[in-house]
């Protein structure tokens, strides 16, 4: 059943889909008053009926239905991920794969080493393509929210950003001894995952962050890619967090 992410209720007391995906529920998937989606309003999940097509978008009744609610596919501990930008599409890939995986929201950085700079002429195009990525991923894993991608900040703008999270570590490829499952503390509420870019984080950054709380772990015997990176982390992290 097909998966969308609801306004509302109104002052009407309907629900609301509206603006693309209005579009892709009308004139894509061809769905007509009477059919039933799967519809996400504020964390919740319900059985919804299609009611009419409207110019505020898709009006919908909502189902009490209970079997429908609480499967969010939330996980417990909202993770940030402070990536650096990658060049080409491959912070598109890292976006995708980590909303699948279950982060919360994803702060793109900028450090030395950045290949692909942050133009203020065209950058909020970009964010605009990595939040309709993080929408279409959501949708097809059965996210209960859509994580947020913001624009890009500096490491010491995303540091301080970071301060208010129980767990916070950096994935570094020189780090041989202390791992991820080292640093997390029992039952965080919330993380801060920093990932470098090609080339990774250099020495001076890694005791910046040191500094300021922010631990360098590794993953593993090999070096990864950048966005192979930013998702290894995620994975390890959540298992981690989710499975004990």
């Amino acid at each position: 059943m097909p998966k969308f992410f609801a306004e509302g209720p109104g002052a009407d007391g309907f629900l609301y889909i509206a603006g693309g995906e209005a579009n892709h529920v009308r004139n894509v998937l061809r769905l007509k008053p009477g059919d039933k989606i799967n519809v996400n309003v504020s964390g919740e999940d319900f059985i919804c009926e299609i009611d009419a097509f409207t110019e505020r978008g898709v009006r919908l009744v909502r189902s009490e239905n209970p079997d429908a609610r609480g499967q969010s596919g939330e996980p417990r501990v909202k993770v940030t991920l402070f990536a650096a930008l990658l060049k080409g599409d491959k912070t598109e890939l890292a976006v995708q794969k980590c909303v699948e995986l279950g982060v919360h929201e994803i702060r793109p950085i900028i450090t030395e080493r950045v290949i692909a700079r942050a133009e203020p002429g065209n950058y909020g195009n970009k964010t605009e393509r990595y939040n309709k990525v993080s929408l279409a991923a959501a949708k097809q894993c059965g996210r209960g929210a859509v994580p947020k991608v913001y624009s890009p900040v500096s490491l010491s703008e995303a540091v301080k950003f970071s301060e208010n999270t129980d767990v916070r570590f950096c994935a570094h490829e020189k780090e041989r001894e202390r791992k991820i499952k080292d640093i997390i503390k029992i039952n965080p509420d919330s993380a801060a995952v920093f990932i470098g870019p090609e080339g990774g984080f250099t020495d001076s950054e890694v005791s910046f962050m040191a500094g300021r709380g922010i631990l360098a772990a590794g993953l593993g015997n090999r070096v990864l890619r950048a966005e192979t990176a930013a998702i290894a982390a995620l994975i390890i992290f959540l298992y981690e967090t989710e499975g004990n």
